[in-house]
């Protein structure tokens, strides 16, 4: 084999290295496009929820201070009870 030949040989290695990492390339290049897309709906997700936190901790605080409020007028009509009785009625 001349060194012409092995030359050739080297070199269609060489295109066939390329060719195959080309097509890698495009897959890996594919599959970083899907992750960044499945990024931004996870991040989007993540908002949500972060809001939908915040507002479920504004509920719960709301419903404790109502809860409060029930158990201070629920003491306070007791008490109008009471006197109510103690007058006779």
């Amino acid at each position: 084999m001349d060194k012409v030949q092995m030359l050739e040989e080297k070199i269609l290695k060489v295109v066939d290295r390329i060719k195959g990492l080309t097509d890698e390339n495009k897959t890996l290049n594919s599959r970083v496009k899907t992750l960044e897309d499945e990024l931004k709906k996870k991040e989007s997700q993540l908002e949500s929820l972060k809001y939908n936190t915040k507002e479920i901790d504004k509920l719960s605080a709301d419903l404790n201070k109502l809860q409060q409020e029930k158990e201070g007028t629920k003491g306070q009509i007791e008490s109008i009870l009471k006197e109510l009785e103690s007058v006779g009625l």
